[in-house]
């Protein structure tokens, strides 16, 4: 009962997240669908998402709902999430049964309640989760030829879990003193090999332009802090709930090392620890992207272990009846908690950032055709919703931009590119967007509506060049701004 209104009040939630990046998948699906190809801008072939097969399934489930991509995809993605999530959480108490023995009534409720979640609402980040838990349950019951099926469709759904299918590699051979039969092996490879040798001939490239943009990112610190700051960053509710959050977990970890080291033992538990050790110090130390919040939600599992261990502790302690007692009140006490950011999600309704990118969108669209360029550097909800080409100040779609982000020479994206509508957000501006007082672009661009929101809002240039309607609508009797 208690699950089934955390899944319902969840689907409620979670359609009403609408994450930027979500929206680079969503634009990569609708062209799917309308037999455009795996392309964001049209007839570019880049390769912009982290997740092929993500992309995949949102453009399959959506071929039925072609007539409204607006409503259709963010719902599919949402439900992709939930549906993950869901089943999740129940692979982790098929795995961990017998060492959560009371508490797998517990972890499902834990998992579904993390505030994490709304920070990956429509990313493949769930689908990776899910998968994650099938490879393990499936090696688990030694099912070898399906984890290795598995394990190809994971990679191909994120590349880094990697991390994962070689660490449960190498446990199986220190276990049981001998490699993964070949045919095991080779069935993973070939359907690897040949997505990989598919995005290089569709592509011109194996790896995701994503990888190399957050790459310069990080050395050019285009954006403020490192992956190992985002765990405090990025948690829900701010710094101080992160603090008292991450004191708990490291409190539980103790206790487990004091009175249950034995699950340190445990094959399964191993794989999954590693992974996250590996996992963080690949990201922290090699790779230091950004901190993006979805990076954070993979931690979920170890979260939702860790904490279900540790109350499975306490309720050893107690007798029949005190211990039910205590479990119950465990549940509600926990499903409460997770009640009250899914409440306030559906309360605020749809992010001001949704709204307001969206409305440049569909208001520039009023004045432009499908040959139009617009430049800006948040690329998913605009792209998705302009009727023209995104050019990314940040370069994920657009490689010439390259260049001129590592000479942080911002103003040559626009004077390479020459796109005929130029957004920027405030009151905050990106030290990158400072090229707007430049001589050169005063003198080419003329700033010509602005969108204002209670909190932000943003600026719509327009190259003085570029002749369309728009001049004849922004007369006198029309606002330079809308509220």
């Amino acid at each position: 009962m208690i699950i089934s209104i955390q899944v319902f009040v969840l689907l409620c939630s979670s359609y009403f997240i609408r994450l930027d990046d979500a929206y680079i998948f969503y634009k990569y699906a609708k062209n799917l669908v309308e037999w455009n190809g795996y392309v964001f801008n049209l007839n570019e072939k880049i390769n912009a998402t982290t997740s092929f097969s993500y992309t995949i399934l949102l453009a399959l489930f959506c071929f039925p709902f072609q007539s409204n991509f607006e409503i259709a995809l963010p719902l599919i993605g949402s439900i992709i999430s939930v549906v993950s999530l869901i089943y999740t959480a129940f692979l982790l108490t098929k795995i961990f049964s017998e060492e959560l023995k009371e508490a797998r009534f517990i972890l499902p409720v834990i998992l579904l309640s993390m505030p994490l979640i709304k920070n990956a609402i429509g990313m493949e980040t769930f689908l990776k989760i899910f998968s994650m838990m099938i490879f393990l349950y499936l090696y688990q019951k030694e099912k070898f030829i399906l984890m290795s099926l598995v394990g190809a469709f994971l990679f191909i759904t994120r590349p880094d879990t990697i991390i994962l299918i070689l660490i449960t590699s190498i446990s199986y051979f220190l276990k049981r003193k001998k490699l993964f039969d070949i045919k095991i092996i080779s069935i993973f490879i070939i359907i690897v090999l040949t997505y990989l040798f598919a995005s290089y001939f569709y592509f011109g490239r194996v790896i995701p332009s994503s990888l190399g943009v957050k790459i310069i990112q990080r050395d050019l610190k285009l954006i403020n802090g490192n992956f190992f700051d985002g765990f405090v960053k990025t948690f829900p509710g701010g710094e101080n709930v992160a603090i008292i959050f991450f004191t708990f977990f490291l409190f539980a970890i103790l206790i487990l090392c004091l009175k249950n080291k034995a699950i340190f033992k445990n094959e399964l538990f191993q794989i999954i620890l590693i992974y996250f050790i590996a996992f963080t110090l690949i990201y922290g130390l090699i790779l230091n992207p950004p901190p993006y919040p979805w990076y954070y939600t993979d931690y979920i599992v170890l979260y939702s272990l860790i904490i279900s261990f540790f109350l499975k502790i306490f309720i050893q302690k107690f007798k029949d009846g005190a211990r039910k007692i205590f479990l119950l009140s465990a549940i509600i006490i926990i499903f409460i908690s997770g009640l009250l950011v899914t409440f306030k999600t559906i309360k605020t309704g749809y992010n001001e950032k949704f709204i307001l990118y969206k409305n440049t969108a569909k208001f520039i669209n009023s004045f432009s055709g499908e040959n139009s360029k617009l430049a800006t550097d948040e690329i998913g909800i605009l792209g998705f919703y302009f009727k023209g080409k995104i050019i990314d100040e940040l370069g994920l779609i657009t490689p010439e931009a390259i260049d001129g982000i590592k000479q942080k020479n911002f103003l040559k994206i626009i004077e390479t590119t020459k796109p005929d509508f130029v957004v920027v957000d405030f009151p905050e501006i990106p030290f990158y967007k400072s090229y707007i007082n430049n001589l050169w672009f005063k003198n080419n661009y003329a700033q010509v509506y602005t969108l204002k929101l209670p909190l932000s809002g943003v600026r719509i240039f327009k190259r003085k060049s570029f002749d369309y309607k728009i001049n004849s609508f922004l007369s006198s009797e029309h606002p330079t701004s809308h509220n």
